[in-house]
């Protein structure tokens, strides 16, 4: 197994292995996969490239987070479809508005 989430700061546990079970579950098409936005779906607005080179910004596109700015997509964000959660139900979660009902941000991280 891959620990591919982050760790409970109580106890030090993962908190979400991907085992074969669970990848075989992704090809049948019983699974959820639910990512943070802030930071892991979006990179800090005005780094793009740097320290993450993979990270691509989206002009146009305003971020609320943190001290706000232009959208900056990371990474995972860019190409979920090529990984196995492509076959399973995704989901979102954040501390943060997402920059708000029918935001332009929340419509390019819906159509990734």
């Amino acid at each position: 197994f891959f620990v591919i989430s982050s760790v409970r700061p109580s106890n030090l546990q993962p908190v979400m292995r991907v085992t074969l079970a669970t990848v075989a579950a992704a090809a049948a098409g019983d699974c959820l996969c639910i990512f943070d936005i802030d930071r892991t779906l979006t990179g800090g607005q005005g780094s793009a490239g740097s320290p993450c080179p993979k990270d691509a910004q989206i002009d146009g596109v305003y971020d609320a987070a943190y001290a706000g700015g232009t959208l900056v997509l990371s990474e995972v964000s860019q190409f979920i479809a090529q990984t196995f959660c492509s076959q399973c139900y995704i989901g979102t979660i954040s501390a943060g508005s997402a920059s708000g009902a029918g935001s332009a941000e929340r419509g390019v991280l819906h159509d990734k």
